[in-house]
């Protein structure tokens, strides 16, 4: 049995890529706090789950300005792939 170990961001669009950036901030801060490490022993992945591939790319944008060590921690996928995504079986399924 796997534990799979998530923050999901749901994002229809709605709002602007000041407010993405500003969350991926306080994501890094977060895990800079060490808290969830202390809880369960990681860091959940941090996924962006968009309706399209034009917000997609625009919030991968943002993530690739991250510092490097907080750029794995991110992904970006389409809401129709959450399950795969979710499950690591998006790989598979291409």
């Amino acid at each position: 049995k796997y534990r799979y170990y998530w923050f999901i961001e749901i994002d229809m669009g709605t709002e602007r890529m000041e407010r993405i950036k500003e969350k991926l901030k306080q994501y890094c801060k977060h895990r800079a706090s060490g808290r969830e490490q202390n809880k369960t022993g990681v860091f959940p992945g941090v996924i962006f789950l968009v309706l399209d591939q034009q917000r997609k790319r625009q919030i991968a944008a943002c993530i690739r300005r991250l510092p490097e060590h907080h750029q794995p921690v991110f992904s970006v996928e389409l809401q129709s792939d959450a399950y795969l995504v979710i499950t690591d079986q998006l790989d598979a399924a291409k």
